[in-house]
């Protein structure tokens, strides 16, 4: 019976900490998956748990935590031997450091686990593992290995019909292309990931891409590029997203000082750290 019980509650509490998520309420939800993990002991729903409750950690700005959380993860998944959820862990971990701006830390894991896990072949996590060693490359100024990187996640996720990670991926291989000197076609790929983003309801996806966007339109148009800060800002208060918040945020405040408008600048930036930021 009391198995029962514990089963009925972790159903309950995982099923909440969804609603919270739909709703924007990311540090709800780390709350609710938290209490979840009290009345789980099945080592693979364990992981899970932490899996996702690092991610939303990760997106509430909570960073350390989010470290905690997927270290855990992986460490189960790897205790499990599986390596499929493994791989996936790790991805999500090293997007978490570099969320963080922990790039070295990221590209630690990340460079030894695309070796690793090879033999994964056409596998989502392996795709999302390279992925986000593409990200780490662009991050750390290597843009010819981060769009080699790229292409070779690309290549799988579109054809395997990953669009979330396919969208994800063209931001990184367009804003790479962006720091090559390439704008317009980096744009194009950016444009194109924010479209998949739009249109599969993607919103962290989709609020990278505008904020990727405005840094290479701030070059051609900073009109433009001050409607997609401030399109991505509002969608991320919507969202509860308070990461991406902070980084909108920063943009308007620079662009609107470009372009002249200091009272808005500095009203945007006040609101901002009024939110209580975690240090990065």
């Amino acid at each position: 019976e009391a198995d029962a019980l514990a089963g009925q509650a972790r159903i309950a509490l995982r099923a909440a900490a969804e609603r919270a998520i739909a709703l924007g309420s990311h540090d709800q939800a780390v709350t609710l998956l938290r209490q979840a993990l009290t009345v789980t002991t099945d080592p693979a729903e364990t992981a899970e748990l932490h899996e996702r409750a690092g991610e939303m950690a990760s997106t509430a700005g909570r960073l350390d935590d989010a470290e905690a959380f997927l270290l855990r993860a992986t460490e189960l998944d790897r205790e499990r031997g599986d390596r499929t959820a493994t791989a996936r862990a790790i991805a999500a971990l090293g997007r978490a450091r570099l969320t963080a701006k922990r790039t070295d830390e990221a590209l630690a894991v990340l460079e030894p686990a695309v070796e690793e896990f090879a033999d994964l072949g056409g596998d989502a996590a392996l795709v999302a593992l390279r992925s986000q060693l593409a990200r780490g490359y662009m991050l750390t100024g290597n843009g010819l290995r981060s769009v080699e990187m790229a292409d070779r996640a690309l290549e799988v996720a579109e054809h395997a019909d990953l669009v979330p990670l396919l969208a994800d991926t063209l931001i990184t291989k367009g804003s790479s292309l962006g720091d090559l000197g390439r704008l317009q076609e980096g744009l194009g790929a950016i444009e194109t990931g924010v479209r998949l983003a739009r249109s599969e309801g993607l919103m962290s996806t989709l609020m990278r891409g505008l904020n990727n966007a405005s840094i290479y339109q701030g070059e051609i148009d900073p009109s433009a590029c001050l409607d997609a800060l401030t399109e991505g800002f509002a969608l991320a208060r919507r969202m509860g997203q308070r990461y991406w918040g902070y980084g909108f945020a920063i943009g308007i405040g620079y662009t609107e000082i470009r372009l002249g408008d200091w009272d808005h600048a500095v009203a945007v930036l006040a609101d901002a750290l009024a939110d209580d930021p975690a240090p990065v």
